[in-house]
């Protein structure tokens, strides 16, 4: 279905929708998803609201941010202010939440061992879906300090029960959606898959990948992690002698930055602008996922970057499982080697980035991403009601 047709689908509904998060601390990555979410619900001209409560004084600004009245930022370097913040922040978070009767469904960004949000399950009468971004448990226990301990246990208890309380699980990847389904004993819930996206631009022109005997391959991280798996590509390197050049837009580690300046294959560009990364992909054959998810207890991933590759019209390989079906040619899932990533982008070399992009786009567009969970919820209030919306 293209979007045209999908927007004149949705016209037909009413649900309305409310999709919130709460943080201390936001980021830019959390924030940028909220906004191409809204932009997406105002293209497709359905009544889905996104709201990202955040403390007073941010830097940040942005039609999705809705500021706390009782907690400042500035103060936040104090600990015993963010550990007062931290419980004010949310009292003041689900009182709003409460108070917003002209919704049929509630959207909550997961928030790790939060009694105030097991307390507003249990007290609203709105369905209520937990959307989730990752393995909470695992991830909080890998920090062995006694604070993450704590809270870890706490989210063994509170976790579970936030779940069963919730109408459902949303979560970005189907792994995320078994391993939440695993906490509450597979108990019946429903559950539905919302994959991070991006709003695509279709500026693109219709060129063919560059013709050059030596392959560019792209690989970027704002600050490549142990989980990126750069060091493993790096060790596999070592004893390749075939030439391409690997460009790495983005902070190294210590480690990986002493081989990448060793080994004249590798360009080092550094952070970046968007406008250069547009320019430097243009020139590119393929594009890099992560190779080391299981070093955060991962086995998928589903990260804007691949969707930003694609959406450059760059196929991308990658070490881990994405959301994408097993048919799609343009993601590759294979190990850290170069040999394998060089004969991958032979395969491309009469495909157009266009077309790329093209195929790619009802895996990686936000619009599609939030009519078809528009779609979902609305299945969902029908059978749970017998209305039609």
């Amino acid at each position: 279905m293209s979007k045209v047709a999908m927007r004149k689908d949705l016209s037909k509904k009413n649900i309305k929708v409310l999709h919130s998060a709460c943080l201390l601390s936001p980021s830019m990555g959390i924030l940028k998803q909220m906004e191409e979410e809204e932009i997406a619900a105002k293209n497709l001209k359905i009544d889905w609201m996104v709201k990202f409560f955040v403390p007073k004084g941010q830097e940040l600004k942005s039609s999705v941010i809705l500021e706390a009245n009782y907690v400042n930022s500035k103060y936040l370097k104090s600990f015993l202010y963010k550990l007062f913040s931290w419980f004010m922040i949310r009292i003041e978070y689900y009182l709003w939440l409460l108070k917003q009767k002209d919704v049929d469904v509630i959207l909550i960004r997961y928030s790790v061992h939060d009694v105030f949000q097991l307390l507003f399950l249990l007290i609203s009468k709105k369905p209520i879906f937990l959307v989730h971004h990752t393995l909470e448990e695992p991830e909080l226990e890998m920090n062995k300090s006694f604070i993450w301990k704590i809270r870890y246990f706490s989210e063994k208890i509170i976790g579970r029960l936030c779940i069963r309380a919730s109408s459902g699980i949303i979560g970005v990847t189907n792994e995320i959606i078994e391993y939440e389904k695993s906490r509450v004993d597979f108990l019946e819930k429903k559950s539905y898959l919302f994959p991070n996206g991006i709003n695509v631009n279709h500026l693109i022109i219709d060129f063919l990948y560059p013709a050059s005997k030596e392959k560019k391959i792209l690989f970027i991280a704002s600050e490549f992690s142990e989980w990126h798996g750069l060091d493993l590509l790096f060790e596999d390197m070592k004893t390749n002698t075939q030439q391409f050049e690997l460009h790495l837009i983005g902070q190294l580690l210590p480690k990986d930055y002493t081989y990448a300046i060793s080994d004249s294959r590798v360009k080092l560009h550094g952070i970046k602008d968007k406008k250069f990364i547009e320019q430097v992909s243009s020139e590119c054959h393929i594009a890099l996922g992560s190779f080391a998810l299981e070093r955060k207890n991962m086995k998928e991933a589903c990260t804007l970057k691949v969707r930003e590759y694609l959406s450059f019209g760059l196929p991308v390989y990658s070490g881990h499982v994405d959301v994408f079906p097993s048919e799609f040619k343009f993601y590759k899932v294979g190990l850290p080697s170069i040999a394998e990533i060089l004969k991958y982008a032979e395969q491309f070399e009469n495909i157009t980035k266009l077309e790329v992009l093209n195929e790619s786009e009802k895996y990686i567009d936000k619009a599609y991403l939030v009519g078809n969970l528009y779609n979902d919820l609305e299945r969902y209030l029908v059978s749970r009601s017998g209305v039609m919306f």
